[in-house]
């Protein structure tokens, strides 16, 4: 694993859990390979459509999905139904342990992305963002 900045969409409300400090968890089916001290690059879905945070990851845990719970249900906000909904059918998933949320001065728009990086589509899952790409260049320039 490796220091590198990766990008993952939320929904709007897990974003302002985030924003807030409510939510320091965030939850995965797949374990993105990136290690300690990496950033994460917040997506908020549409309709917001924007990258508007960053935030450092901790800490990374790969857990039977018992264990994630019981570590961090408080951290995670969302209820024990919508858990195990999202992760219905798997044995285990990841919980990216986070802090240092920062929120960008300008977000950058889906529209501002597709500009720089043609035919963009918002990751499903997480993508890593490459240190030569001009949209990498474009969010660091956000940072306040």
């Amino acid at each position: 694993m490796h220091n590198a900045d990766i990008l993952i969409s939320v929904q709007k409300r897990y974003f302002d859990s985030i924003v807030s400090g409510k939510k320091s968890v965030e939850l995965r089916r797949r374990e993105p390979k990136i290690s300690h001290g990496s950033r994460i690059w917040l997506y908020c879905k549409s309709p917001i459509a924007t990258v508007s945070a960053v935030c450092k990851l901790q800490r990374i845990e790969t857990l039977p999905i018992e264990e994630i719970w019981e570590n961090h249900q408080h951290s995670l906000a969302i209820s024990k139904p919508e858990f195990d909904e999202y992760l219905h059918g798997r044995e285990s998933a990841t919980a990216l342990i986070i802090g240092e949320v920062r929120l960008l001065r300008n977000p950058v728009h889906l529209d501002a992305i597709r500009s720089i990086k043609i035919n963009f589509q918002p990751p499903q899952f997480f993508m890593h963002l490459r240190d030569d790409w001009a949209l990498t260049d474009r969010l660091k320039l956000e940072l306040v």
